[in-house]
């Protein structure tokens, strides 16, 4: 078992752990937060993390390593997009007093919310409105259809990775799902 082998502190069985759900983990990030560059943080973090707390899942849990590292994924996702929205927040802020951020690169002027608009020009209109409502979702509803059906866990591997039952993830899924819902009859009605 690779978990096994990766606490005896083989670090080519933890390659091969990155190697075989890596890719995953990239996917389910770069679809939550539509930026490569972020799921590239987020999965390098997130498995950083994973080696470091490797003891804490232990030997007899190889198993359950995939929703282990997806948690791990979200956390991660969860306190990026949190720094992010108070970075926005503070650059909104700024705008008003008539302070303009700044990239920091070139010192070009640039609207914290001209990267959000580029990615919803590259994207079709309905996948762009269905992440847009998600994101107004709570971050518990926000975790669960990420896992199932971002990240295509099975219904077990979701209650593993958030830490319920798996008849509590199915209502959690029914709530979210229908939060959605609302959220996205909302996002239809102002746009009409």
């Amino acid at each position: 078992m690779l978990v096994c082998r990766a606490l005896d502190g083989e670090t080519a069985a933890f390659g091969l752990l990155f190697r075989r759900h890596g890719p995953g983990v990239h996917a389910f990030a770069q679809r939550r937060t539509r930026s490569v560059d972020l799921a590239d943080d987020i999965v390098s973090a997130a498995f950083e993390k994973g080696w470091r707390g490797l003891d804490q899942l232990g030997a007899a849990a190889g198993d359950r390593f995939r929703p282990w590292v997806f948690r791990i994924a979200a956390n991660e996702m969860a306190s990026m997009m949190r720094s992010s929205a108070s970075r926005r927040d503070r650059e909104h802020l700024a705008a008003i007093r008539g302070e303009l951020a700044t990239d920091g690169t070139d010192g070009a002027a640039r609207s914290a919310d001209t990267e959000s608009i580029i990615d919803r020009l590259d994207r079709s209109a309905s996948v762009s409105a269905v992440l847009d409502a998600l994101g107004g979702l709570s971050v518990r509803h926000q975790e669960v259809i990420a896992l199932r059906y971002l990240a295509d866990f099975s219904p077990g591997e979701t209650a593993a990775a958030l830490g319920v039952s798996r008849g509590n993830v199915a209502v959690l899924l029914h709530r979210a799902v229908r939060a959605l819902r609302t959220e996205l009859r909302t996002e239809l009605e102002e746009t009409s």
